[in-house]
């Protein structure tokens, strides 16, 4: 099942239906990833740094952002080998950077982009404005909040232990990433 990496806590979205899982019949793998790389260049934060300016209420706080390559192959590993049966992986990248220093990475490859730390009060507005329903925008605020917050700077080694390799780095995803298409 591919969750999310707060889906352990009972008011998460994703929590009843990890637990419908884990409590059935079924042999299962649960996967938590961490925020992906790719929202970045094909994900909700596109075309934002396409426009060179990307402001969330994240503050310095850091991440460990994986790239949906490793989350596909710890996926593909999960169905096709009995290993991963009953296991709970957690997802991240090898190192939790903060969002100045993504863009930055991504700045560095000739395509310029800012990070602006938002007021969160700023961002859920803006979100609903964009057509968000108020409790999405709110809960997506809370999360992000998080990262400011210090919840989100984890770092773990289960790519490795799923895959026998480390996580892609930050810096090779962005070297692959397609920024003006």
């Amino acid at each position: 099942m591919l969750s999310a990496a707060l889906a352990a806590n009972a008011d998460h979205p994703l929590h009843a239906a990890e637990q419908t899982v884990r409590n059935s019949n079924a042999t299962w793998t649960v996967l938590h990833p961490n925020w992906f790389a790719q929202n970045f260049s094909e994900g909700p934060w596109r075309a934002s740094v396409q426009q060179g300016t990307l402001a969330l209420p994240a503050g310095d706080g850091r991440t460990a952002f994986v790239d949906a390559d490793d989350i596909a192959a710890v996926a593909t590993a999960a169905l096709t080998e009995d290993r991963h049966h009953g296991r709970t992986y957690a997802l991240t990248g090898p190192t939790a950077i903060t969002f100045k220093e993504a863009t930055a990475a991504i700045t560095a490859t000739g395509h310029k982009v800012e990070y602006v730390d938002l007021d969160p009060d700023e961002y859920t507005e803006q979100q609903v404005a964009n057509g968000v329903p108020r409790a999405g925008a709110e809960l997506l605020t809370r999360i992000l909040t998080g990262i400011a917050n210090g919840h989100a700077d984890t770092v773990t080694d289960d790519v490795r232990q799923a895959l026998g390799r480390p996580a892609r780095t930050f810096a090779q995803y962005v070297a692959t990433a397609q920024w003006n298409t």
